[in-house]
């Protein structure tokens, strides 16, 4: 298996930390675990989970909870849509329904350095909320309306 799990050396004796799949095979140029298929590569973490848990549906991309790049257990990973994802990864600092809010705000004519003021975004953020192109308002035309 191409994957040990994390351990420690204590008074010359190894520990098991947790329960991570540290990954020991080949990496991309992010350090992000890949393995080898028939029709290229993948993940060595999607790899796993595919193998041990069945296949991911489209819309869904999988998370590592335990905060480590290099763990592929499956365990260790949440199936989530591209809006949670967006959330929790802090690509995104609004929910979706705060982002909605700030939108309507938009439409009902405050400015985008007040929005930007009162929803603690820049006013670049806020005019690409005005315009619909927040992260939380593309994946609803991807994942359907599913609420965080």
């Amino acid at each position: 298996m191409p994957w040990r799990h994390a351990i420690e050396k204590l008074d010359g004796r190894e520990a098991v930390l947790c329960d991570c799949w540290i990954w020991w095979g080949m990496t991309d140029e992010k350090g992000i675990p890949v393995r080898r298929t028939k029709d290229g590569h993948t993940t060595a973490a999607r790899a796993e989970w595919e193998k041990r848990v069945g296949p991911i549906p489209n819309g869904k991309y999988l998370l590592a909870v335990c905060g480590r790049r290099l763990c592929v257990n499956p365990h260790h990973r949440d199936l989530v849509s591209h809006r949670e994802q967006a959330f929790r990864c802090g690509i995104t600092k609004l929910t979706p329904g705060v982002a909605e809010t700030a939108w309507q705000c938009a439409q009902a004519g405050m400015s985008h350095r007040r929005i930007a003021k009162v929803f603690g975004v820049s006013p670049r953020t806020a005019g690409r909320i005005a315009k619909r192109e927040y992260p939380m308002f593309d994946s609803e035309e991807r994942d359907g309306n599913d609420e965080l």
